[in-house]
């Protein structure tokens, strides 16, 4: 299935120590237990229960109990994007290079996509510009990202490109006839997607972008929902993808609608009641996962969000854990979701506690915390799930929920 590997991962061999919550807004459902991995946030996990954990612009490989720094392109800080079940890991790391005169960047120094493996971080380049960010990789090492150009737009931003990084050389993907280009997801087949920019243009003279597929040398449109704009988030390994598309409301304001693409058709997923909607991931099976508006408001007027699952033609609210909003990240091959959700509690600020939580069986079930608020960033086939929590001290942990047996 597609992976958008930060989501969906496999089996984990336990260590560490398991911490009982306990108490109002951190009491967890008796069958989880959650284990405190250290300072960080846990953003990946493989079959092989590796763990990439991110932690003041550092990044750690965590296994049987231990973290392995993986270092940097030459200064101090990393960040991680995606994990395969081979022990690589892709995402971005700040280099000895300066950024050139003409390059608006907030950072002196460039950042470089990198592919680590073998105990070695490598550089992956650019497309002649000055930074790059690899974000996806598949089992066979092909990796994904957008690399900055030697182009510059209007402003004089450097112009970015899609980008397939595979034995030893980064190839830009091109685009849909404009400038610009970013690349999202790779499944086992090599099949990418993301957005690109067209040769059309809005009222400010700005390229608009759609969601594309590249397979086999090129590069397709898949459109919109009647609206300018579009990207695709994730593709499985049937070929169908989902991300977000602009679409005309009946009030003729601009919306932008959760998608999914199959057997070459874009099909609107609708909302919740409200205008806008995102899908964020599918597994092989079809079923996909996000947040769409209800026709609930906040107290600013805005429509309230909630996690959704879209299987069999039909879009699910999946409720909350006692607030108002939710958010679906991920979702594994048993239909097990991940994401998190409002609870009935208050923080120490007065607002509301995020809560991790998985959903399953028909039902929402909080995954509780360490002390504060918590959230789950990847579930395996085994339902092993992974994220971050504070402590009652606000320290934000790595964190490991499983199954109590």
């Amino acid at each position: 299935m597609r992976r958008l590997v930060l989501l969906i991962v496999g089996s984990l061999a336990l260590a560490g120590v398991a911490v009982a919550s306990s108490g109002g807004a951190t009491q967890a459902q008796p069958r989880w237990v959650i284990t405190d991995l250290g300072d960080g946030t846990a953003v990946a996990i493989n079959n092989r229960g590796q763990i990439v954990i991110a932690q003041s612009g550092s990044i750690y490989l965590w296994q049987r109990g231990k973290r392995r720094d993986l270092g940097n392109l030459g200064r101090r800080s990393s960040e991680a994007f995606a994990l395969n079940n081979r022990g690589q890991v892709v995402g971005r790391s700040e280099t000895k290079r300066r950024h050139s005169e003409t390059s608006m960047r907030d950072s002196e120094w460039q950042w470089h996509a990198f592919l680590w493996q073998d105990n070695n971080m490598r550089d992956l380049g650019t497309l002649g510009g000055d930074d790059s960010k690899a974000v996806d990789l598949n089992e066979r090492g092909h990796v994904v990202g957008f690399a900055g150009t030697r182009a510059m737009d209007k402003y004089q931003v450097p112009i970015w490109r899609a980008f397939l990084w595979q034995d030893g050389k980064m190839r830009d993907l091109g685009t849909l006839g404009g400038r610009g280009s970013e690349a999202t997801a790779i499944n086992e087949r090599g099949w990418i997607v993301g957005r690109a920019d067209t040769k059309a243009r809005d009222a400010a003279g700005d390229q608009i972008g759609h969601a594309f597929i590249w397979q086999n040398g090129k590069m397709r449109d898949l459109g919109t929902l009647g609206g300018p704009e579009s990207i695709a988030y994730a593709i499985n390994e049937r070929g169908e993808v989902v991300g977000s598309a602009d679409a005309e409301s009946r009030s003729g304001s601009q919306n932008s609608h959760a998608f999914i693409w199959q057997n070459g058709k874009m099909r609107d997923l609708g909302t919740l009641g409200g205008d806008n909607s995102n899908a964020v991931a599918i597994n092989d099976r079809g079923q996909v996962v996000g947040w769409a508006e209800t026709k609930a408001e906040d107290d600013l007027g805005q429509h309230i969000a909630h996690a959704f699952l879209w299987e069999d033609g039909k879009m699910r609210d999946l409720g909350t854990l006692g607030g108002s909003a939710s958010d679906a990240g991920a979702i594994n091959e048993h239909g097990q979701v991940i994401g998190s959700a409002d609870t009935r509690f208050n923080d120490r600020d007065g607002d509301p506690s995020d809560h991790a939580f998985v959903w399953e069986h028909n039902k929402m079930s909080d995954l509780g915390s360490l002390g504060g608020y918590s959230g789950a960033s990847a579930i395996n086939d085994s339902g092993q799930i992974v994220g971050s929590s504070t402590t009652k001290n606000r320290y934000e942990h790595a964190v490991l929920w499983t199954l109590k047996r």
